[in-house]
């Protein structure tokens, strides 16, 4: 009778306490509180002075005085992340232009992605592209026609050219993953390496753009003396993709250092600095090191270009300056599942010098086509250069060969 008492009085406290909860629950808060409260701790610069005016998160964001910080719909939100993650690519059959001037059909495949339609195909490098859905590709320098043919279907009926046969294939458009690492090899002794961007899942799913690199580095030829990694048109990425990837060249000390705004537990932020050390050296200063940059060279390509050009006494750079995007932004995603892009950080070589807006500025200075740039670089170095493949970077039998992302609202960039 008196545990039954007790078992009775347990019960009546445990629900009464559960139905008659004297503390109110905080409210959850909106879409625009929560942006607005991100944004107030974490934007490393001022916020806009009537900020609190602003009734949706998109006119918040847009009141913001910077490009990169920025609000995503939630509809839009699932793309956005992983277009920024990833090097997934939708409606693609897989083949890089490159175009030959000075051709009947001047359209090529200059590279052909792994694991594609095009791969699947057995369409070769170099192949000449002469019909696309019915649609003559003769004379279309740019390339507008093929994208704009592509674009319009679900599958492509495409006719190329090789030395020895004229094909006729069709391919179905799909979401493919793109490397974001190329090889190509001048001579024996110099490697060109181009990245694309740095992403944390591409090719390489689990260690992305790094992974990729790291194999490519893996299979160099043993005589291998100098590396020129191509930036130009590189948007960035992830910061610990290129560090990273610095990590690699760089034998001791600091990359890079970061000072941003890092929020607590206690939904307060507070600026800090970070620093950016490299590990015992893989590479390191073993190899002669170029760096290509021009204007498109941005964001996370610069850090790495930065980091070597500081870091690595063996490294160069030449091209033009590059775009000058010397901060960062880290990913929120809001309660109604939107996303905010928010810079919190700016990036300071080993020096504590900034480039933002300023971009870095190259070593060698050309403007010329890319054979008469490497060859002033490396004759200014004392490198030899004899015998080198010229055909896979910009000359095929005299004629001026344009690749790579070349090709950007029909105008062809060199």
């Amino acid at each position: 009778m008196q545990l039954l008492a007790i078992c009775a009085f347990i019960a009546f406290c445990f629900f009464g306490c559960f139905l008659d909860n004297p503390v109110e629950e905080t409210p959850e808060p909106t879409e625009i509180e929560y942006c607005h409260w991100l944004l107030k701790e974490l934007y490393f610069w001022d916020m806009p002075k009537n900020s609190k005016s602003f009734t949706d998160p998109e006119s918040l964001f847009n009141a913001v005085d910077d490009p990169y910080t920025r609000y995503v719909v939630p509809v839009k939100a699932p793309e956005s992340e992983e277009s920024t993650n990833t090097s997934f690519s939708p409606g693609e059959i897989g083949i890089e232009l490159g175009a030959i001037m000075g051709q009947d059909y001047p359209l090529i495949a200059y590279r052909i992605y792994p694991e594609s339609p095009a791969a699947k195909a057995n369409i070769p490098r170099y192949a000449v592209l002469m019909e696309l859905n019915g649609v003559s590709l003769k004379g279309d320098l740019n390339g507008s026609t093929y994208q704009q043919t592509l674009a319009e279907c679900d599958s492509a009926i495409l006719t190329y050219a090789t030395a020895q046969d004229t094909i006729t294939v069709k391919l179905s458009k799909e979401k493919i993953i793109l490397p974001t690492v190329f090889l190509d090899t001048l001579n024996e002794k110099i490697s060109w390496i181009t990245l694309k961007e740095f992403r944390t899942e591409t090719l390489d799913r689990t260690f992305g753009t790094v992974g990729e690199l790291k194999t490519i580095l893996k299979n160099l030829s043993p005589k291998t003396e100098t590396l020129v990694f191509d930036l130009r048109n590189n948007p960035g990425g992830s910061l610990k993709q290129c560090s990273d990837a610095a990590d690699l060249f760089v034998k001791e000390g600091v990359l890079f250092s970061v000072q941003e705004n890092v929020l607590f537990s206690t939904g307060i932020a507070k600026k800090k600095e970070r620093i950016y050390k490299s590990n015992p050296d893989i590479f390191g200063e073993k190899l002669n090191l170029f760096l290509y940059t021009n204007a498109r060279t941005a964001s996370c390509a610069e850090v790495f270009a930065m980091a070597l050009k500081t870091g690595n006494s063996k490294a160069k750079s030449f091209g033009t300056k590059s775009f000058g995007k010397g901060i960062a932004q880290t990913i929120w995603k809001t309660p109604k599942g939107g996303i905010a892009y928010i810079t919190n950080m700016q990036i300071f070589d080993r020096f504590g010098k900034s480039y933002h807006k300023e971009g870095i500025l190259p070593d060698f200075s050309c403007d010329e086509n890319v054979l008469d740039c490497i060859d002033k670089v490396l004759k200014a170095e004392s490198i030899q250069a004899n015998k080198i493949n010229l055909s896979t970077i910009k000359l095929k039998e005299s004629k001026q060969l344009f690749y790579g992302e070349a090709f950007e609202e029909g105008v062809i960039f060199p």
